[in-house]
């Protein structure tokens, strides 16, 4: 088996030095730290080498990046051309219990979201986009320009209403702190940590994350659009197609709320209104709830244009306003690329994804630098090449090495029957209960739990848990 280079020599890495040792007293063999002050010296009995003594051997190690730092690191080794390596989640970050669902602590965050949940409930704002809008407006002034994130165990899962989609589609009521976290968006060599079970729409993510936190079971799904349900009931259905005719859905490249993008607006609409009115008897634009204010959105309204949304990020109905959507529509146009633009294609509804030039405002350098990294920009340009080739303007059919690729970066075989979606929630329940459900003792007890199965030939159980962890599970 191969030793260990611990990535920075400071307080996290010797706590990650004293956690190996309690398993294998030689399991480490050097420090690297980018303190000059620290070169040459031996901590805790292990020699600190430099980066560019690393570059020589880190190929003959398994190297794990224990810093507070880990953006600023794991960019520095991207760029370095360094991607294999393992993040190391300290103590105080892992020694936490994992809540009984709706019985954790609300933050003023939190308070925030549950109040407008609330609100937006009792509305429909793919009938009532204005009184949408005006929560949206009301929403903006009192976080003053903040991002709004939950401050819950289970946000990940809770957000655009994957996780219950999910759990519908299985016919389950579970925990939503023990169901692994609902992983949205691509990941494209992102920084993302989550200390227990994750599920992905697809290999690459899964392949990327496993590849970092080998203990993590990780499970590829498919196309979160494909597990939820209309709103409306069947009949209601008909009549929506009935009164919409032949019916045009836009989604436009969206803002989040720590990135401002800018677009051009008075292209889009002229090519909306010249080229795609004309031709549909309804044309419907989803805005994302964030630009719900922009004043592109009232222009078209009043061009005649139908605008709707599919509701507030964390609002559990999200995903099946958004499939209600795609099931009313005949066909899609998105302006850039976005999540919509791959469901689209999961739903098999004619795509076109229009080019466009999009410029972006990062409220911080950290993010900035993130979005740009050299893995992530690399992965992402191959994976928007070929879906702008197969979808775009002027759209070429992909050879079946290409539809491959682009299958990897968005999960369309992947699909799974509800009992497997049975068996997978009872997997993390079976390693939460022998973790005692304390996030610090979840990789010791992925093994246990690895074991017990094999003992007990549990073998369906087995497979899934199998399938979910990174290939060096067992080294690690």
């Amino acid at each position: 088996m191969k030793q260990f280079i611990i990535f920075g020599a400071g307080h996290d890495g010797n706590e990650c030095l004293e956690n190996i040792r309690k398993n294998n007293k030689e399991g480490v063999a050097f420090f690297c730290d980018n303190d000059l002050n620290k070169h040459g010296k031996v901590i805790n009995g292990i020699k600190v080498i430099s980066f560019v003594e690393l570059l020589d051997i880190y190929k003959n190690y398994f190297l794990i990046v224990a810093v507070s730092n880990k953006k600023e690191i794991i960019e520095q080794l991207e760029q370095n051309g360094i991607y294999e390596f393992v993040q190391y989640l300290n103590d105080s970050n892992k020694r936490i219990n994992i809540p009984r669902d709706g019985r954790e602590k609300l933050g003023k965050m939190d308070r925030i979201i549950r109040n407008v949940l609330k609100q937006i409930y009792e509305q429909d704002p793919i009938e009532n986009f204005m009184e949408f809008k005006e929560k949206v407006i009301e929403l903006k002034r009192i976080l003053g320009g903040r991002p709004i994130y939950s401050q819950l165990f289970s946000a990940e899962s809770r957000e655009y209403g994957y996780g219950k989609a999910l759990m519908d589609y299985a016919g389950i009521k579970a925990d939503y702190n023990i169901f692994p976290h609902v992983f949205h968006g691509s990941y494209f060599g992102g920084h993302v940590i989550y200390p227990t079970a994750m599920i992905t729409e697809n290999e690459y993510d899964k392949s990327v994350i496993n590849l970092k936190f080998p203990y993590l079971p990780v499970f590829a799904v498919g196309s979160y659009i494909k597990y939820a349900t209309p709103i409306y009931t069947a009949n209601e259905m008909i009549l929506k197609k009935q009164g919409v005719g032949k019916n045009l859905l836009i989604f436009l490249t969206h803002s989040i709320e720590v990135t401002k993008i800018t677009i051009d607006e008075v292209a889009i609409i002229k090519k909306i209104m010249k080229e795609y009115a004309p031709r549909y008897d309804t044309i419907t634009v989803c805005a994302y709830w964030f630009d719900a204010d922009r004043e592109i959105y009232e222009i078209l309204g009043r061009e005649g244009i139908k605008i709707v949304s599919c509701g507030f990020r964390f609002d559990e109905q999200f995903v099946k306003r958004q499939r209600t959507l795609f099931e009313i529509c005949d066909d899609v146009v998105t302006f850039g690329y976005t999540t919509a633009s791959c469901f689209a294609v999961a739903m098999k509804k004619p795509l076109t994804i229009i080019d466009i030039n999009v410029g972006r405002e990062y409220f911080s350098e950290l993010e900035k630098r993130s979005n740009q990294s050299k893995q992530k920009r690399n992965a992402f340009d191959e994976f928007i090449k070929l879906f702008y080739k197969g979808w775009g303007e002027h759209a070429k059919q992909l050879d079946s090495t290409e539809v491959a690729i682009v299958n990897r970066y968005i999960g369309l075989t992947n699909h799974w029957e509800p009992e497997e979606i049975h068996i997978m929630y009872e997997v993390c329940y079976d390693i939460f209960a022998e973790a005692h459900f304390q996030v610090i003792n979840y990789p010791s007890a992925v093994y246990k739990v690895y074991q017990t199965y094999q003992k007990h030939y549990q073998f369906d159980k087995l497979a899934l848990l199998a399938s979910g962890v990174g290939k060096n599970f067992c080294n690690f």
